[in-house]
């Protein structure tokens, strides 16, 4: 059955907190990471406004820098573990998380060219 825009509008701002908190992310390193405003990012926190709800550019922009869904934003969709539990668990040192904390902040599509240059990297040093 769909969801109603009333029923996620209710779970959008506990969503935006949880996945904030599961990353270690505040208002302030958000807006920096998602070009939307801190203002706009605590009304949506603290619900300070029930009418208070992202327009879709900002919903996209909050999903990318939080590396989630729309729909999980909006309560749509069940979160799988994040990589950030995982981080968690394996107890990484300082120098190796601040190297995945840099990762993040690499596009997708950059992302996807240091992949496909570390893969040729070492299928030259097989050789």
């Amino acid at each position: 059955m769909p969801v109603s825009c009333y029923e996620t509008m209710g779970n959008f701002s506990e969503n935006l907190r949880r996945i904030m908190s599961e990353k270690g992310i505040n208002q302030v390193e958000l807006e920096k990471r998602s070009g939307v405003k801190q203002q706009l990012i605590s009304n949506y926190v603290n619900e300070s406004k029930p009418s208070i709800f992202p327009n879709l550019t900002n919903l996209r922009k909050l999903a990318e820098a939080l590396s989630c869904s729309a729909d999980e934003l909006i309560g749509r969709e069940i979160p799988m573990k994040t990589p950030v539990v995982a981080e968690k668990a394996l107890e990484l040192d300082p120098e190796t998380k601040e190297m995945l904390e840099d990762i993040r902040k690499i596009s997708d599509k950059d992302k996807k060219k240091l992949l496909k240059k570390m893969i040729e990297t070492l299928a030259e040093e097989e050789e």
